[in-house]
C-alpha cells in the first residue's frame, strides 16, 4: 500500500485527496476481472446468474451461489421442521452433498445444485433439500483477501491475473475464506431474526401512523 501511495501521489495526474478512490477503483477492478469458467463442467455455460457482472468474475461467482437461495427462509424452515420430527442431523447435508458432487461428474458443484439438487422432485423431504439454503448462507458471510504484487511492465505471464493503472501493473491474488459448513440450525436462527425484524417493522409504521 506505501508503494502504491507513493507512486500514485508523485504522479500529476494523481493527488493525496484521490488516493483512496483509485485504491478502491483497483480493488473493485480485481473484484470485476473476468475470468474463464470451469472448463470441466459441460453445464456452467447456461447456469448463468442473470446479471450485469462480467462473467466469472469473483463476485458473479459469489453472487451465484447466494441466488441458490430461491425460496426463502420460512419455506427452508418449513422443509427443516419437516426433518426435524425425522431427527436430523445438523451436518448430515455435508456428506451427501460431496458424494453427490463426487457421483456427478460432468456437473461443478454449483451447476449439481442448480440442475440435479434445485431440479428434482421428490415425494418426501431430506436433508439434501436444505443445501440450496445452506450454501447461500455461506456465500453471505465468506471474507475476502486481495492482494496486490508490483510487477514489471514487460511481464506478460498469467496477463489474465494481472490489472494496470496508469504506469503501474499489479499480479493480484483473491482468497475466499470463511467457507466452513453451517448447522441446519442456523435456518431457525434466520428464521427467527426476520421474524424479529418484521415485528420491528410493523411497530415502527404504527408508532408513524
Amino acid at each position: 500500500m506505501s508503494m502504491i501511495r507513493h507512486r500514485l501521489e508523485t504522479n500529476r495526474d494523481f493527488s493525496p485527496f484521490s488516493l483512496i478512490n483509485h485504491f478502491c477503483a483497483l480493488v473493485t477492478r480485481a473484484l470485476l476481472k473476468a475470468s474463464p469458467l470451469n472448463r470441466n463442467c459441460l453445464h456452467c455455460d447456461d447456469a448463468g446468474t442473470e446479471t450485469n457482472l462480467p462473467k466469472g468474475c469473483v463476485l458473479e461467482r459469489i453472487l451465484a451461489l447466494q441466488k441458490l437461495n430461491r425460496l426463502g427462509v420460512a419455506e427452508y424452515n418449513n422443509v427443516l421442521k419437516k426433518l426435524n420430527k425425522c431427527k436430523s442431523n445438523n451436518f448430515s447435508y455435508v456428506d451427501r452433498l460431496l458424494k453427490k458432487i463426487s457421483s456427478d461428474n460432468e456437473f461443478c458443484p454449483r451447476c449439481t445444485i442448480e440442475k440435479v439438487i434445485l431440479g428434482s422432485e421428490k415425494s418426501q423431504p431430506d436433508d439434501l433439500d436444505l443445501v440450496p439454503y445452506m450454501i447461500s448462507a455461506i456465500a453471505n458471510d465468506l471474507s475476502l483477501m486481495v492482494t496486490f504484487q508490483k510487477i514489471p511492465k514487460l511481464a506478460c505471464e498469467h496477463e489474465d491475473r494481472i490489472i494496470q493503472v496508469k504506469d503501474l501493473r499489479f499480479f493480484v491474488d483473491i482468497g475466499v475464506f470463511d467457507l466452513y459448513p453451517k448447522p441446519v440450525s442456523t435456518i431457525e436462527k434466520h428464521m427467527k431474526v426476520q421474524m424479529e425484524m418484521e415485528t420491528a417493522y410493523m411497530s415502527a409504521m404504527q408508532g408513524s401512523a
